[in-house]
């Protein structure tokens, strides 16, 4: 038996944003920001919803949909883009002890839009190395929290959602992880940040509270990064991806890809000379949800009876860092 996906759910925030909220606070039109970055509507967390809040339901939820025994569990990875419910704390140690999955070894990632995907590779392997029975990698992010709509040049992150998904790893003759691949490009790291919260915002003298949102940096760059690197680091990842596994383009019967922008999810559909029937897009109604959206576009898929087992999909992310990755998956 391959390293599989037992089972997965998502807990997806409920408070909906439409396009034309974002455009009274930013200045855009509704129809600008919905013809480019392809949101209708989004999901946003409430002042008193956080990050662990979404990963410990959706944690709930696959266990009871699996009936796998929290202390069957033998590793929780938490998967994000590292802004967590509070600093100097750890969302993995802290969802163990809700969950009751005292046995299980815990330890958090931090790889942006890309972190769920880094953290079925190290399941992977650690299923595979150390022999052990069930992993629990979990996703969760609330980024809409740090977004200034008055900010003009933060408009491709305007379309961030709030949510998370959780799965659990293990083997099975069912939803086999069939090959996986990584690419990392530091060479973007330093095109955005948020100021405060590290250790060099304690030597901001005279900081305001928008220097707790997201901030874009080096226009020329982030130009290059949308209008190129993004797409053909996709193709770097998803060409690898397919090559380990020994299938084509051809025997794909699915990609679900990140939902950055409709511009770059275009893209990437165009160099694969992919049809747009053989995706599932959640952006127009859900927004941008970090990590998130492939899985939640696989569970929306399997529970739709959109795939069919024996059907080859193939899941391709992008975070901040910049990084990318690619599965091949056989249902």
């Amino acid at each position: 038996m391959n390293t599989s996906i037992i089972g997965i759910s998502n807990h997806i925030a409920e408070k909906i944003m439409t396009a034309q909220e974002v455009s009274d606070l930013s200045g855009f039109s509704e129809k600008y920001i919905t013809s480019k970055l392809g949101f209708k509507t989004k999901r946003i967390s409430t002042n008193e919803q956080h990050p662990s809040d979404f990963a410990i339901s959706a944690s709930k939820s696959v266990l009871k949909k699996t009936s796998i025994d929290p202390k069957e569990i033998n590793f929780i990875i938490y998967c994000s883009s590292g802004i967590y419910d509070y600093q100097f704390w750890s969302p993995s140690g802290h969802i163990q002890k809700v969950l009751g999955a005292k046995n299980a070894l815990t330890f958090e990632i931090n790889n942006g839009c890309n972190s769920a995907t880094m953290g079925m590779f190290l399941a992977n392997n650690l299923i595979t190395s150390q022999r052990w029975k069930y992993g629990l990698v979990i996703t969760s992010d609330t980024l809409s929290k740090f977004i200034d709509y008055s900010d003009q040049s933060l408009f491709p992150l305007y379309s961030f959602s709030d949510g998370a998904s959780a799965l659990i790893i293990g083997k099975s003759n069912y939803h086999n992880i069939i090959a996986q691949s990584l690419y990392s490009n530091g060479e973007y790291a330093g095109c955005n940040k948020i100021l405060l919260g590290g250790t060099r915002g304690t030597q901001i003298k005279n900081y305001s509270l928008k220097d707790r949102y997201i901030k874009l940096e080096d226009a020329e760059k982030i130009e290059k990064l949308r209008n190129n690197v993004i797409a053909s680091s996709y193709m770097k990842v998803i060409n690898d991806a397919l090559e380990k596994s020994n299938i084509n383009y051809n025997n794909l019967s699915f990609i679900l890809t990140n939902q950055n922008t409709k511009k770059i999810i275009n893209n990437v559909l165009k160099q694969l000379n992919i049809p747009k029937e053989k995706t599932y897009n959640t952006i127009e109604e859900y927004g941008h949800i970090a990590s998130i959206d492939t899985l939640l576009a696989l569970e929306i898929c399997l529970e739709k009876n959109i795939l069919k087992q024996g059907d080859f999909v193939l899941l391709a992310t992008a975070g901040i860092g910049f990084n990318w990755g690619a599965q091949v998956i056989r249902i």
